[in-house]
């Protein structure tokens, strides 16, 4: 079973859920998604992306053109789930980024790079590739901030798992 499949599968009633995908890319998470939850509203960055989406044709996912970076609860309202998969070191505030989440829902399945550092690294962002972020450069967080940040918003998580990249992490957390 796919690592998507397994997450999703540790949700109950997941086939009631409407689930916010955030940078769903070309849509290869989004059609997993779509396949165990009532209704998907995937956001992508770029364009040429979305292009590719579109032809997959899937009813129940609904896509739009849309910075996550600007996200807030008035941009689409609240969501059973976020489906947060290999954007958040893509961001250059990721820490504003995630506190705005936070009010989106009261799930949130994060798959994330993190630095080993003590401190937030800056790094230069391949502004050209389809899977790169829209900025010029992102920010990696520690892994000990982002599970600060989860806890400061009463938000547990409860289901953690490693990606076979040594700095990633994949977990469910919830209120």
């Amino acid at each position: 079973m796919n690592s998507e499949l397994t997450i999703l599968s540790k949700i109950p009633n997941i086939k009631d859920k409407c689930v916010l995908e955030l940078g769903c890319c070309i849509g290869s998470k989004t059609k997993i998604i779509a396949k165990l939850c009532k209704e998907v509203v995937a956001l992508e960055g770029r364009e040429t992306n979305l292009k590719v989406c579109f032809k997959l044709k899937l009813p129940n996912v609904y896509y739009y053109l849309f910075n996550v970076e600007k996200l807030t609860f008035d941009s689409f309202g609240k969501f059973d789930i976020i489906f947060h998969s290999g954007v958040l070191y893509h961001l250059t505030n990721p820490v504003e980024h995630l506190k705005n989440i936070f009010k989106i829902s009261n799930c949130i399945i994060l798959d994330t790079h993190y630095t080993t550092a003590k401190k937030q690294e800056i790094r230069p962002e391949e502004n050209q590739k389809s899977r790169a972020g829209l900025s010029t450069y992102s920010v990696f967080l520690p892994k000990k901030q982002i599970f600060k940040l989860f806890k400061d918003y009463k938000i547990h998580v409860f289901s953690e798992g490693y990606h076979f990249h040594k700095s990633r992490i994949k977990f469910i957390a919830t209120k």
